[in-house]
């Protein structure tokens, strides 16, 4: 609760609308401004879903390993021993620990 809005290093202004214009984008900046934020600091970025043609996506699509990670199906990965993933261990430790079952 103490929190105060220069604390705050992201904020996102969403629209579902692909490519709501500057209009959509200026409103929102106005309406954090009256809540303490300096619209000077806010970076807008580029979109990150471009228009794909239907080759380039069908090229896409036909990429290896795509239709198996669309499905969730994932490669077997050869190790010599069972996996156990702790989500309370660190990534480093997760990656060190598989780097070690594979290399056995």
């Amino acid at each position: 609760m103490g929190e105060s809005c220069n604390e705050l290093k992201f904020v996102e202004i969403y629209s579902r609308t692909p490519n709501p214009g500057p209009q959509f984008i200026e409103k929102y900046k106005a309406y954090l401004a009256n809540y303490g934020y300096d619209p000077s600091k806010i970076k807008d970025t580029p979109q990150d879903s471009e228009v794909m043609s239907n080759s380039r996506l069908a090229a896409m699509m036909s990429m290896s390993g795509t239709q198996q990670a669309l499905t969730n199906q994932f490669l077997d990965l050869e190790l010599k021993a069972p996996l156990e993933l702790n989500p309370f261990t660190s990534v480093f430790d997760t990656l060190k620990k598989l780097f070690e079952l594979y290399f056995k």
